[in-house]
């Protein structure tokens, strides 16, 4: 895809990335389209289509997860700087797997704001192998079937 690329420092762990995306979205390039995250995911108005879409579904009584090969923190982060952490009932992901950068290891020894320490993810949030194992489990859990 087109994408874009993050400016260094760059972060690999949970932590690490949830710091970098708060120092970028404080920047000017980031702050004037309305943080890292908008930036991440296409901008405003896409941003506001999608909300409109998951707010649909929820009225709806759709129940909606996420599942992510990126780290619980950093999808907890975009999601709730965009508005939309409210929308899902969980966020399912990884929480480690790489080895830091020296920006990562600086952020260990920050440790967590408040804030942070809320979006950081839980060992419950990464207990799955794939996706398709992850959908079943749910979907048995709440008595449905395909």
């Amino acid at each position: 895809g087109s994408g874009f690329r993050v400016p260094a420092p760059h972060a690999r762990s949970e932590l690490g990335q949830m710091v970098r995306i708060g120092e970028l979205s404080q920047t000017a390039e980031y702050s004037e389209q309305g943080g890292f995250a908008y930036v991440a995911f296409g901008g405003q108005v896409r941003v506001k289509s999608l909300d409109q879409t998951l707010s649909s579904l929820r009225a709806k009584d759709v129940e909606l997860v996420v599942c992510s090969k990126g780290l619980v923190g950093t999808v907890n982060v975009c999601l709730s700087d965009l508005g939309l952490l409210g929308h899902f009932s969980q966020v399912y992901g990884r929480i480690d797997g790489y080895e830091g950068t020296e920006f990562d290891k600086q952020a260990q020894r920050d440790g967590p704001s408040d804030a942070q320490r809320r979006l950081v993810g839980t060992p419950e949030q990464a207990q799955w192998l794939t996706k398709e194992r992850l959908i079943g489990r749910l979907m048995a859990q709440r008595s449905l079937q395909h």
